[in-house]
């Protein structure tokens, strides 16, 4: 990436299923594509997802449908819908649950071990 602008064709990317947390994804951006520097995800979820810890430096939730509600720090409540933002620093606790789309980022970009379930 250095210093060179790259398109990256999102229609194309597989479709992952994540039958446990309730959702589907395509990954977006990865460590891979971005020198390890961050990470984005789409996600499309109908239900709840499990109780974890990230591992990541900084994680973002960017809300493109639907309504959420983030359980975070042990039992502190965040409703989000459409254009909400959510930022969870390293080592954040959190569980959520909820019906739409949403863009999950990572810096630095994720990796297997980053989420911790609980």
């Amino acid at each position: 990436m250095t210093g060179v602008v790259e398109k990256y064709e999102f229609a194309g990317t597989e479709i992952i299923t994540e039958g446990r947390n309730n959702l589907i994804m395509k990954k977006m951006l990865s460590a891979e594509d971005s020198e390890d520097s961050v990470s984005v995800v789409w996600v499309k979820i109908d239900g709840k997802h499990l109780l974890l810890k990230t591992h990541s430096k900084m994680r973002l939730y960017f809300i493109l449908e639907g309504s959420f509600t983030f359980i975070v720090d042990e039992g502190r409540e965040v409703l989000l819908s459409k254009n909400d933002l959510l930022t969870l620093p390293q080592s954040t606790i959190y569980s959520f649950w909820g019906v739409g789309e949403y863009l999950v980022m990572n810096t630095p970009a994720f990796k297997d071990g980053d989420d911790e379930y609980i």
